[in-house]
């Protein structure tokens, strides 16, 4: 085409093409920045999840190996209430060994005394599971009786008790002293009951220490309702389950001290065990708040208190404890699993709350780490 300026430029066509070419050039330019903005916020939120996890764990192993040894009493005791889940751990209150049998966590009916293992008549048997009332709270001290047989030679002697004016002995009451316990027919076992079964996922972590004072630390995993999408419907949350989008997990922690106050915690001088020596109550740390008047842990949610802020989602945990039964008592046993050094095995799922995930603008990105930790009873 001719042009009819002498000093030459472009058409009306040419400036068409060239501008739409500059205009799909731009676009181009700022597609590709806005790819690098999202790689940068994904690569951003990686990075945030991972120190999440690092300072999560790192906060766990400590408290974990400050906690002592596995609390193998306690064990006994959830086995004795049950495994059923609510929420992301156990629903059924143990009372922690302040409650007996016939005892109800929440109340100041503490329960019976401790009840004792017999091979012979009468009473409770030893069996294969031990003396174990199934779906009642077990007393603190229980676990260790499980090992001894009051009864070994089944000879209860009532004729003797007869002649000594005591017709109401216990079967297995050699010495009509009204219990089977400390009998010259008691044997020392060594051989006892499991405490949960092998390679069990379990939903909280029990761990007690002696030194310098008694204490127990317990840690369990909990589910709400997300605060940040609270009510709206297109994030529901079974808090039950923990299933749902709208769901956020967290770690809570529980601190107990030991104490010598007898069987009604009360250290009113007419209790029953008072300072005799053995641990009989367990009260809530003072940096932890207890309802019962008298301090006495319960097992009430208020109690408990979240290890983690709300910034992260722990939508998974389970501890995995080895060995299954107390070597201090078992001390017969050639087994090497229970002969094994104490440890916790963690595996745990982290996330981003709803909060963290609206500000970065991208999706979840979960992490599950495994770690094992060998503990110092």
């Amino acid at each position: 085409m001719k042009r009819n300026s002498p000093y030459g430029g472009f058409t009306f066509v040419e400036m068409i093409v060239s501008v739409t070419l500059f205009a799909l050039t731009l676009v181009l330019a700022f597609d590709t920045f806005g790819n690098i903005g999202v790689s940068r916020h994904t690569v951003a939120s990686r990075a945030e999840i991972n120190q999440d996890v690092y300072e999560t764990i790192e906060t766990l192993f400590v408290l974990i190996k400050e906690g002592g040894g596995i609390d193998y009493e306690e064990y006994w005791n959830r086995r004795a209430v049950g495994y059923t889940l609510d929420a992301g751990h156990y629903r059924d209150q143990t009372g922690y060994g302040n409650y007996g049998s016939g005892g109800i966590p929440g109340t100041s009916n503490y329960g019976d005394w401790y009840y004792y293992c017999a091979s012979g008549t009468g009473g409770t048997l030893m069996g294969t599971d031990g003396c174990l009332n199934a779906g009642e709270p077990q007393r603190y001290g229980q676990y260790a009786y499980q090992f001894i047989d009051y009864n070994s030679n089944a000879d209860d002697d009532t004729a003797d008790c007869l002649l000594a004016g005591l017709p109401n002995i216990e079967p297995g009451d050699e010495d009509c002293s009204g219990s089977i316990r400390f009998d010259d027919d008691d044997e020392t076992l060594a051989q006892g009951p499991e405490v949960f079964s092998g390679s069990t996922a379990l939903k909280e972590l029990y761990l007690i220490k002696t030194e310098p004072r008694y204490e127990r630390v317990y840690f369990r995993h909990i589910y709400r309702q997300d605060p940040a999408v609270a009510g709206n419907p297109s994030f529901p949350c079974d808090t039950a389950t923990g299933s749902g989008a709208g769901c956020i997990g967290n770690i809570q922690i529980l601190r107990m001290t030991g104490h010598d106050l007898g069987k009604t915690h009360s250290a009113a001088w007419q209790a029953v065990g008072l300072y005799d020596g053995l641990i009989d109550t367990w009260q809530c740390h003072p940096d932890f708040a207890c309802a019962n008047p008298a301090n006495v842990a319960m097992g009430m949610d208020t109690e408990w208190v979240d290890l983690f802020p709300d910034t992260i989602n722990v939508s998974d945990i389970a501890f995995y404890i080895t060995p299954n039964k107390n070597y201090e008592y078992a001390w017969r046993e050639n087994t090497q699993d229970i002969k094994s050094s104490e440890q916790v095995r963690i595996s745990m799922t982290i996330g981003h709350s709803w909060a963290n995930r609206q500000q970065i603008q991208t999706t979840n990105p979960n992490i599950t780490i495994t770690t094992t930790i060998n503990l110092t009873p």
